[in-house]
């Protein structure tokens, strides 16, 4: 659909391509599989990790929650830039130094995804 109206077709396009061929998941457990303490807060996602991008680009933070299944129902990529990896250890970063965040939400598992290709109805030439 397009930008401006997401009742209005445009053409087709690709999106995602030159990807890194990276998985984009990691293997989750059952959200009772993790451990957490006591001063675990109950909204703390089940898996983090740390990765550095570039000396230009900085780093990205992914956060995943899972269900009782190991199924992911939320995730989070917090890019940082450089000068927040400059300090020692990720855990010092704020969410006030992030450059961007992109929250994602999965649901309806097993329910059937029936997609309807928008074909344009042309009037018939008389």
């Amino acid at each position: 659909n397009t930008e401006d109206d997401p009742n209005v077709f445009g053409d087709w396009e690709i999106a995602g391509t030159g990807a890194s061929g990276r998985a984009t998941l990691p293997c989750l457990l059952p959200a009772s599989s993790y451990v957490r303490s006591a001063d675990t807060p109950p909204d703390a996602p089940h898996h983090v990790s740390h990765t550095f991008l570039s000396n230009q680009r900085g780093s990205l933070q992914e956060e995943y929650w899972v269900d009782d299944l190991g199924r992911p129902t939320r995730f989070r990529q917090t890019f940082y830039p450089p000068d927040a990896d400059s300090r020692e250890g990720s855990g010092d970063r704020s969410a006030s130094e992030a450059s961007g965040v992109v929250n994602f939400t999965f649901s309806g598992f097993s329910e059937p995804n029936i997609i309807t290709a928008p074909i344009a109805t042309s009037t018939p030439t008389p």
